[in-house]
């Protein structure tokens, strides 16, 4: 059985909460927000399939080969379903946009032939294309992104508010990887962060929180440096917002508001005077959201 149409969206991110190692694992819990990507999946004329599908990027396309082997759809069902991508998020900002498409492509194919698939699985699936965010889980979950593991979960999610930075330089995460020098920088991260954020988990902490976000950024700079930083954490401290958080390997960061202390057009007004405000030249206020995709129309 199938479905003739299929619409759903995925939250992208602004980072990661943290990203750390966890008993000699590469390990991180995403930072979902409200800004999404729409994927639309259609069974159409074969003519029009092809031509949908030439438009996506080469891993979304990776993607529907991977999942329609994984249900075992036959090949000329496959040939008939048109994809378009609709993104509200940057590419190659660290906003997840690469795991939104792969998830997206993977579970709206599952969702047209009616098949149950669990999203552990298609984690995993998407880890076997690239290393992926854990934006699926309608949980923050602490997940080993290379390998598709899921670690923890955290039952109670936060849903605070921040000023969302953006600057216009990319970066490609798999240049960080495989030499010898990184796995080193690793080796020397703590488990401060994550103890942190499991203590603000657990007492639903947001000062807490954005320790736990802060420091994991400090602990990531030899990695890679996040623009500014500095700059941002004072920005933090003069107007009360609970930290830095952002991508630990990608270019955008934000602030942690304190909505009850937080002066936005006052935070707004001395960013656009300092060079951090020149390097970040997007700025949206965004809610951090718990994850997890939403069906946004299904057709028969």
């Amino acid at each position: 059985m199938s479905l003739r149409a299929v619409g759903l969206r995925v939250p992208g991110t602004c980072g990661e909460w943290i990203q750390t190692i966890d008993q000699g694992k590469e390990c991180l819990v995403s930072l979902p927000i409200n800004r999404y990507t729409e994927v639309h999946l259609q069974l159409t004329d074969e003519k029009i399939a092809k031509e949908s599908r030439a438009l996506l990027l080469p891993k979304s396309q990776q993607a529907l080969v991977l999942a329609a082997s994984h249900y075992r759809i036959e090949p000329e069902l496959q040939n008939k379903v048109s994809i378009h991508i609709h993104r509200d998020l940057d590419i190659g900002k660290g906003m997840a946009s690469s795991t939104a498409d792969l998830f997206g492509v993977m579970l709206g194919l599952a969702k047209l032939f009616e098949i149950e698939v669990s999203l552990e699985t298609l984690f995993g699936l998407c880890c076997q294309i690239e290393a992926s965010d854990g934006i699926m889980f309608d949980q923050w979950s602490l997940v080993n992104h290379l390998e598709g593991i899921v670690l923890e979960r955290f039952e109670n999610c936060l849903s605070p508010k921040l000023l969302m930075l953006t600057p216009d330089s990319t970066f490609v995460t798999e240049s960080l990887r495989g030499t010898e020098a990184y796995q080193q920088k690793l080796k020397a991260k703590t488990g401060k962060p994550l103890a942190l954020f499991r203590e603000a988990m657990n007492t639903q902490n947001l000062a807490l929180l954005g320790q736990a976000a802060t420091m994991s950024l400090l602990e990531n700079e030899p990695i890679l440096e996040k623009a500014h930083l500095e700059a941002l954490m004072a920005l933090a401290d003069e107007f009360h917002c609970y930290g830095v958080a952002g991508g630990h390997s990608g270019t955008v960061s934000g602030l942690i508001l304190n909505d009850e202390k937080t002066d936005r057009e006052a935070l707004l007004a001395k960013l656009k005077t300092l060079p951090l405000g020149t390097y970040y030249s997007d700025y949206q206020f965004v809610s951090a959201v718990s994850g997890g995709a939403e069906i946004l129309f299904a057709e028969a």
